[in-house]
């Protein structure tokens, strides 16, 4: 069985570790080996024709260092995984959900034909992410960047990929780095604040980032992720992809029967508490936590449409009694 993904509490209460890195996260930059990613190659002539008709956004611009945000779906229209994709000369870098790899590599195989296209894992590696405003500057310390969005490092770090990534809302670069480089470049940033899961979980949520097992899973359709992140993954201008006539059936429709939508609270909730609205008793129930210093107690909650109301007041039924909270749209923080 795949490794289902875990933070490190169910609940998340305000403590000092969390004000002291959410600062250093939102003000300078920190550093976070992320184990619930995988990273895929997917190479081959045919690669960009062949994953155009594969994932709900649009390629047809994608060359070499550029990056973009899409969802491999199932025939029926449901998220099989949300993946983050760069170009690089000679091949396409996907970063997987760790529980949804082996898932998403079975779907996408079970594509190709005659298609000269190379899907593989990039084993021996390690995945760090450097995020904050100043996480150019602190990777500048390890190589020369990149120019665009994606390439290999320079001198030491040649043999490692740097690829923009903002999965915090504050800017970054996420690094796959082969084994026998990492304590290179883990003592080229050590001035850089190591994060916590729990943190960056805090910061992922602010900018409405869904994660897998925890905000979606197999049987969530990728319309019902809210907004913002439909408008960040899914084109609808392109041509065809397999799941594609559901997601333009509820795009016609204008709506889903339940929306991932944000909720700031009075208090601390829980993952998987349920929610009531004036709307109907069983409005949803909670997918993510966090606290921050900015945004106080927040979480992601699926909610039903006539409680996925921007502006309204729900109430989080939690262990230790009512929580009232108030639903808004993701991004959270800035608003």
């Amino acid at each position: 069985m795949p490794r289902r993904d875990t933070t490190s509490s169910k609940t998340l209460v305000p403590s000092e570790e969390i004000a002291v890195e959410y600062r250093a996260l939102r003000e300078d930059c920190v550093r976070i080996l992320q184990t619930w990613l995988k990273a895929l190659s997917i190479a081959g002539e045919d690669r960009k024709a062949w994953l155009q008709g594969q994932v709900t956004n649009d390629l047809r611009d994608f060359e070499a260092g550029s990056h973009l945000d899409a969802c491999v779906l199932t025939p029926t229209g449901q998220v099989v995984s949300a993946i983050s994709l760069w170009a690089l000369e000679d091949r396409f870098i996907a970063l997987v959900p760790e529980g949804r790899f082996d898932a998403t590599v079975e779907r996408l195989d079970r594509m190709l034909i005659l298609e000269d296209v190379v899907l593989e894992g990039i084993a021996g590696h390690r995945i760090i992410s450097v995020q904050g405003p100043n996480a150019s500057r602190a990777l500048s310390q390890a190589t020369e960047l990149p120019r665009l969005s994606a390439g290999p490092g320079s001198g030491a770090m040649e043999p490692c990929l740097f690829l923009r990534h903002d999965a915090t809302g504050s800017g970054g670069w996420t690094v796959i780095c082969p084994e026998h480089q990492f304590t290179t470049l883990e003592e080229a940033l050590a001035t850089t604040a190591v994060c916590s899961e729990a943190t960056f979980d805090v910061a992922r949520l602010e900018a409405g980032i869904p994660r897998n097992a925890f905000d979606y899973d197999e049987n969530t359709l990728v319309m019902e992720l809210g907004p913002a992140f439909v408008e960040a993954n899914v084109s609808f201008t392109k041509g065809c992809y397999t799941g594609q006539e559901v997601v333009h059936r509820i795009y016609s429709r204008g709506h889903v029967n339940r929306t991932w939508m944000g909720l700031r609270c009075e208090g601390a909730v829980s993952r998987g508490d349920r929610i009531r609205a004036a709307a109907r008793e069983d409005a949803g129930k909670v997918t993510s936590v966090g606290w921050s210093p900015e945004s106080g107690f927040i979480a992601g909650a699926l909610l039903r449409r006539e409680a996925a109301v921007p502006g309204s007041a729900v109430t989080v039924v939690s262990e230790s009694g009512p929580v009232q909270a108030r639903v808004e749209h993701f991004p959270l923080r800035g608003r």
